[in-house]
């Protein structure tokens, strides 16, 4: 796995590349080559899909919904979120348990 493309540390804390896919039957977390990828059941609709992804990642890293904030593509499929309160390796290596769990 290309983690350089996936996770990146700044001074405010991590950001992530996040493909989100809508709508979709049920909701789950898989790692990918080059992002996260994250299946929520909501709309891409007023935001719904948006706070589906992120309380997911929220979950699934065991931080605050509060310490994720989209910074780039809101309204696209793939978003830069950035991840405050944890280091970059804290994060690759809990998405690589998770994902094997999966």
């Amino acid at each position: 796995m290309n983690s350089n493309f996936i996770a990146s540390e700044t001074r405010d804390g991590v950001i992530l590349r996040v493909a989100v896919k809508t709508e979709r039957p049920r909701v789950a977390f898989r790692l990918e080559e080059d992002a996260i990828i994250i299946e929520v059941n909501e709309p891409p609709i007023m935001g719904r899909a948006n706070a589906a992804m992120k309380k997911l990642l929220a979950d699934k890293l065991g931080v605050k919904t509060s310490n994720i904030e989209i910074v780039k593509g809101a309204r696209s499929k793939v978003k830069y979120v950035l991840v405050k309160g944890l280091k970059g390796q804290d994060i690759l290596e809990r998405l690589k348990v998770l994902n094997n769990k999966s």
